[in-house]
């Protein structure tokens, strides 16, 4: 039984139990005092609570709301969890949370069925733990979430990294109604957890991922929005889907035995000329990927060794490019090749179905006819297929079309400036090559 504090006030809002609320004195007693209250509506309101610690929300159908109020965190004792975990089913949650520069979290959840809405700020990399502490951690099921961090950092000396949202455990059936950030490390981080959906994203400044799917993580779907200023998206898993989202001023997106990847009606811009880039890549531990589709998109890049996708490790099969438009600019004098793809494994099928690939050479002068432009490097033992497609070149190189097992090409155009095109069902070093 809490002993009440102020009687002007209804039980479960925050100034019944006499808290300062001025940013500096620990209010933590009177947060706990409100908590353990048992009111079905807890109100934090007009002020900033200092507070330290973790304090559990266990009674179902409670809701907490802050009101021209701020959660001041005071210390890293809420490292992981954060400052409130969410044992309780069927709740609301609105907060807002500065984290005061220090690696403590925000809101965890382990119950189902619950409605979480946080804003974040100034979080870093926990000293305390090694945890990846998050302004939402999300381990229960069918959780709806509204997400905005600003300023999440690293910590020099610390591998531990702030996160926007983390979804792990074995929790399924996710909503994020708004992933919004400025200023952050991590956006959306998978693990162990499922059928995750994103309504929209909105994100600027992300240092590393906006979003890093692993591969015990399925059924992502990201719905619409924005990704600018970030290094990597990392997809694993399986069945994941990316729907009418721009990323711009990125440094790739990477695959790594992830099973059915489709970029639908998306659209990849980079301008960036000191950092060069891929549409699509591999990472450096793919072992084999499938059903990579890239559906209606549309790409304004700046490439360095390769353009639309570069897969040099483990097996990539059944990559698709159906519709769009992708215009490539080759930046990058260091690499000798330029091309549209780079593909190392003797596995796979390429399909190029009604897109239009404009290739362009920033340098001077252009790629000569020594640097071959190849559309698929020949150790393919599958046929590819170009089907109502348009290659425009004025990169003055050598188009190579063809592969070990063959090319079919039923309605391909060619055109440039300077063009060659030639074909051969061997590779360029053996065989004759017809002009």
């Amino acid at each position: 039984m809490v002993t009440s504090v102020n009687q002007r006030y209804v039980e479960g809002n925050i100034w019944r139990y006499n808290p300062t609320a001025d940013g500096a004195a620990d209010d933590t007693t009177a947060f706990a005092a409100m908590i353990a209250s048992g009111a079905p509506d807890l109100i934090l309101e007009n002020g900033t609570f200092s507070i330290a610690g973790t304090h559990v929300l266990a009674a179902d159908r409670t809701r907490l709301s802050t009101r021209n109020a701020v959660i001041k965190v005071r210390d890293e004792t809420g490292a992981g969890y954060g400052v409130i975990k969410l044992t309780g089913n069927d709740c609301h949650v609105d907060v807002v949370i500065d984290h005061n520069s220090l690696g403590a979290g925000g809101v965890g959840v382990t119950g189902d069925r619950n409605y979480v809405k946080a804003i974040g700020s100034n979080l870093v990399g926990s000293a305390a733990s090694s945890s990846s502490e998050s302004v939402v951690r999300n381990e229960g099921h069918d959780t709806v979430i509204w997400a905005e961090g600003y300023n999440l950092s690293p910590r020099a000396g610390h591998g531990a990294v702030p996160r926007l949202v983390t979804c792990q455990g074995h929790g399924s059936g996710t909503r994020i109604e708004m992933l919004k950030g400025r200023n952050i490390y991590d956006g959306l981080v998978m693990s162990a957890h499922s059928d995750v959906t994103v309504a929209a994203v909105d994100i600027d400044g992300c240092g590393d991922n906006p979003f890093y799917i692993l591969s015990t993580a399925s059924g992502l779907k990201v719905l619409g929005g924005r990704c600018r200023n970030f290094g990597e998206i990392c997809f694993k898993g399986n069945d994941h889907e990316l729907s009418n989202v721009s990323f711009e001023d990125f440094l790739i997106s990477t695959i790594e035995n992830v099973n059915r990847l489709v970029f639908r009606n998306c659209r990849f811009r980079h301008t960036d000329a000191t950092r060069a880039t891929s549409v699509i890549a591999t990472r450096a531990t793919n072992t084999e990927s499938s059903d990579i589709t890239l559906e209606n998109c549309q790409a304004e890049v700046n490439v360095g060794n390769s353009g639309l996708a570069h897969f040099s490790v483990g097996a990539v099969n059944g990559f698709k490019v159906i519709g769009g438009r992708y215009k490539l600019t080759w930046t990058d004098r260091t690499s000798a090749k330029a091309r549209i793809v780079t593909h190392a494994n003797a596995a796979t099928s390429l399909t190029y179905k009604d897109a239009t690939i404009q290739l362009e050479d920033a340098r001077t002068p252009r790629l000569t006819g020594a640097n071959i432009l190849n559309w698929d490097i020949p150790t393919l033992s599958q046929t590819s297929l170009w089907d109502g497609c348009q290659v425009i070149n004025n990169t003055a190189a050598i188009v190579r079309v063809g592969s070990v097992g063959g090319i079919i090409q039923p309605h391909l155009q060619v055109q440039g400036d300077s063009l060659r095109v030639r074909w051969s069902t061997a590779a360029p070093s053996t065989g004759t090559w017809t002009v």
